[in-house]
């Protein structure tokens, strides 16, 4: 009996994985879709989900309880695929959701980015939820970018800028001050018209290089008199990408050079890009 009890293996203790969230049943009439913590809708990806509608294959929404409804995180075409489905009366149908409590819009912001980390969301929409969540990088972004009476919005419309990765971008490379200075520029050489992704670019990339040798009210007038506007600097940046087969923020670059070396002599001017960039 003694050696019975010996040979017995003692049981496992489980250990359980806690989530923050939890499984709850929610009815479809109590979801919102948060103005701030979501991307933009594509009702085509809605209709793909109507038309080959599985509940099984479906997934859980996550949602975020704040102020007596239930705010989606993730799933907002999955919810408005449900809405198309049921029709009227799709309020009282239940589903389960996994569920945060008491999360701000700046948290919710977050954990929308966390769960999408993985998947296609565009890059606006990325840049908008991260300056929700107030990420640094993009947050000091939009803080310049408002500074300059400018804002970044997808319509167009006066003052917006939907270029958000050249905007990123140039201040990764250039930092705060060199994103301020080729927006400045930009916006008093253009206008409206210039915020485009090549320009911006091209712009920060021509004050990079040479910044304490170029007077900045001489680039303006030069810009801002240049055959063409935009149109005219793309076209030459065109004929230079022929030419050099370099990208086209590059050869942006260059034509601008060309521009603000046009009628100045010695030390005055800036030299020939290709050969700085030798």
């Amino acid at each position: 009996m003694g050696e019975a009890a010996e040979n017995v293996t003692p049981l496992t203790v489980a250990k359980k994985i806690k989530r923050e969230a939890r499984i709850r049943t929610v009815r479809l009439g109590d979801l919102r879709v948060s103005p701030t913590a979501q991307r933009d809708l594509n009702q085509s990806r809605v209709n793909k989900i109507v038309d080959s509608l599985d509940m099984e294959r479906l997934g859980t929404l996550t949602v975020s309880h704040r102020d007596g409804y239930y705010w989606i995180i993730d799933g907002q075409h999955r919810f408005n695929a449900l809405k198309a489905y049921w029709g009227e009366g799709f309020e009282d149908w239940e589903i389960e959701a996994w569920c945060y409590f008491d999360l701000t819009e700046e948290q919710e912001a977050e954990k929308f980015l966390q769960h999408n980390e993985v998947l296609a969301v565009s890059a606006y929409d990325r840049f908008r939820l991260s300056v929700e969540a107030k990420r640094p990088l993009e947050s000091d972004v939009d803080r310049i970018v408002r500074s300059l009476g400018l804002k970044v919005a997808k319509a167009q419309g006066h003052g917006a800028i939907s270029a958000v990765t050249a905007l990123t971008s140039t201040y990764n490379k250039y930092g705060p001050r060199g994103l301020v200075g080729a927006l400045f520029v930009i916006r008093e050489a253009f206008g409206d018209r210039g915020f485009e992704s090549v320009i911006i670019s091209g712009v920060a990339l021509f004050r990079g290089r040479f910044e304490g040798r170029l007077a900045e009210e001489q680039l303006i007038k030069k810009l801002n008199a240049y055959n063409g506007g935009i149109k005219g600097l793309l076209n030459r940046a065109q004929l230079i990408r022929e030419q050099f087969g370099q990208p086209v923020p590059t050869c942006v670059a260059a034509a601008i050079t060309e521009a603000y070396n046009r009628g100045l002599r010695g030390t005055n001017s800036l030299g020939s890009w290709w050969k700085d960039a030798a």
